[in-house]
């Protein structure tokens, strides 16, 4: 455990060769690795941009009997997206779902996100149904990346879709959540329909934040409103 935590440190740090280091003093001293810690290494890889090395600690672990689980592949692909190499984060998942690993709901939410991140809702749309059909259920951060998908494309009739298909598998959006559908009536240029989301979102008793009166103020600017309804009190009094 000791050695996982220097690993994870020295990888947030961008030191990957003290936490190759670590790795090595683990062996040494006839510890077993886990699949935490070829987590932990792969990212460290990842974030520092060394990817052979990380395809390289991905294949040693089956060296000691441990065939990559959901963990490692989702530290792997979420390396990748950080690292900026979204086409290989594909790559992985496909190979994921080819040996056979079940791919969990952290998984389908980093793709999701990925594709809302490249404007491609259609693509996230379609993981989302994917694993609604193998029976891995969506939690409020893959929903909310969903919403955060088609609000990039000011679909917001979607995004309302998905969100209230949240509220009906029982979950309890949050400010993110809220943003997110703000943020696609904001794009699609009716700050109106952000406005009745914002004053739900109070109503619901979920506090506003930063982001939540930064995207009402853009609504309002991208549709030519630079006075007036932004200017009212409940939506400036956050930020004094």
């Amino acid at each position: 455990m000791c050695y996982n935590l220097l690993i994870d440190a020295y990888g947030q740090k961008y030191l990957y060769k003290k936490a190759e280091e670590t790795y090595v003093d683990l062996l040494q001293a006839r510890c077993i690795p886990t699949e935490d810690t070829y987590a932990l290494l792969i990212k460290a890889y990842c974030a520092c941009g060394l990817l052979e090395k990380a395809e390289a600690a991905f294949v040693d672990m089956r060296k000691y009997g441990l065939p990559p689980s959901a963990i490692v592949y989702n530290a792997y692909i979420d390396g990748l997206m950080k690292a900026g190499n979204p086409q290989r984060a594909i790559d992985i998942f496909l190979r994921m779902k080819n040996d056979g690993c079940q791919p969990s709901t952290d998984t389908y939410t980093l793709l999701i996100n990925l594709h809302g991140k490249a404007c491609q809702s259609y693509m996230a749309l379609k993981l989302f149904n994917e694993m609604r059909s193998k029976k891995c259920r969506p939690d409020i951060c893959t929903y909310t990346a969903l919403v955060n998908a088609f609000a990039r494309e000011g679909l917001c009739e979607k995004a309302e879709e998905i969100f209230e298909q949240m509220q009906e598998d029982k979950l309890e959006p949050d400010v993110y959540t809220y943003n997110a559908l703000m943020e696609a009536y904001s794009r699609a240029g009716f700050p109106s329909g952000g406005a009745e989301i914002f004053s739900l979102m109070r109503h619901m008793g979920c506090e506003p934040d930063r982001a939540s009166y930064n995207i009402m103020v853009d609504a309002y600017g991208r549709a030519g409103l630079h006075e007036g309804k932004m200017l009212e009190p409940n939506y400036i009094d956050v930020l004094y």
